[in-house]
């Protein structure tokens, strides 16, 4: 029960609630809700007031990935930021339309300190010519993984001149029919010699 309020004057509450795991990684959660308010009346009963506040909109945040090009070193490096919100994604496979182009001995998974991570919560895809293919992260007490992970490793630019383009590719994060799909870029500006170099021509 709050105090009675003088004329014109208010209340204004403020809490937090914590929700539930949506189903779906990429359908966005609704939470209804409303508020019921009773003020005495000076007789019997005393006067109700019902309000409803909406619907808000809770879209996971669970893939990111970016791109970083260095000229000094003529490489790309991608960092992708998977299940920041804590979600369970047990079971779930990580593919990367580039993980076939990742170079030797760049590729770490760390977790939301920067530690790297050796703990059986993930499993490392392998195909042809010991390529990664993809990640499937695994579940525990109750077939639940809700880490957080960032994902690390480098690849060399796939236009072999000099010069300045967009590098985009895509990773995907998937469950059965459950699909979330994000697009990365890396601006890459290679120094014009590399173009003489690559196409025969010499410096003079």
């Amino acid at each position: 029960t709050l105090p009675q309020l003088e004329a014109n004057s208010y209340y204004e509450i403020t809490y937090k609630v914590q929700l539930d795991n949506p189903a779906s990684l990429k359908v966005d959660a609704k939470v209804d809700n409303s508020v019921t308010v009773s003020s005495p009346s000076g007789g019997d009963p005393d006067i109700t007031h019902t309000t409803n506040s909406g619907t808000y909109t809770y879209s996971p945040d669970v893939l990111k990935k970016t791109g970083s090009y260095s000229k000094d070193t003529d490489v790309v490096t991608w960092t992708m930021t998977v299940n920041k919100d804590g979600l369970n994604i047990a079971s779930y496979q990580l593919t990367d339309t580039i993980f076939g182009s990742i170079l030797a001995n760049t590729f770490v998974v760390k977790d939301q300190n920067g530690n790297q991570v050796q703990d059986g919560s993930y499993t490392i895809q392998y195909g042809e010519n010991n390529k990664i293919t993809g990640i499937v992260f695994n579940g525990s007490n109750g077939n639940e993984n809700k880490n957080q992970y960032q994902i690390e490793y480098q690849t060399k630019p796939t236009q072999n001149f000099g010069g300045a383009y967009s590098e985009t590719n895509q990773v995907t994060l998937q469950k059965d029919s459950d699909t979330v799909t994000k697009e990365a870029s890396a601006w890459v500006d290679r120094p014009e010699y590399m173009e003489k170099k690559n196409t025969g021509y010499a410096e003079n």
